[in-house]
C-alpha cells in the first residue's frame, strides 16, 4: 500500500502496544498510522511546526514529543 508523504519525512516514532506509527519531517506535517497484521491505515495528519528535527513517544502515557528546530544556534 501507498501513502503520500509530506515532503521529506525523516522523523519517525512507533508506539508499540497501540500499533501506532508517526511519520514527520521538515514541512511540520505529522502523518498517524495504524500497523496492523493486515496492513497500515493512514489515520489522521496535522501541523506540528516546521523543521520537525526530533520525535518520541511514552510508551505508558502515550503521548507523543516532538522537538522543533527554532533555527538558532
Amino acid at each position: 500500500m501507498l501513502f503520500e508523504i509530506s515532503k521529506d519525512p525523516d522523523v519517525l516514532a512507533y508506539d508499540r502496544l497501540p500499533s501506532l506509527l508517526y511519520v514527520a519531517g521538515q514541512s511540520g506535517i505529522v502523518l498517524h498510522f495504524k500497523v496492523s497484521i493486515v496492513g497500515v491505515i493512514k489515520i489522521g495528519e496535522g501541523l506540528i511546526g516546521s523543521n520537525a528535527h526530533t520525535m518520541a513517544v511514552d510508551s505508558s502515557s502515550h503521548d507523543v514529543c516532538c522537538a522543533l528546530n527554532s533555527g538558532r544556534a
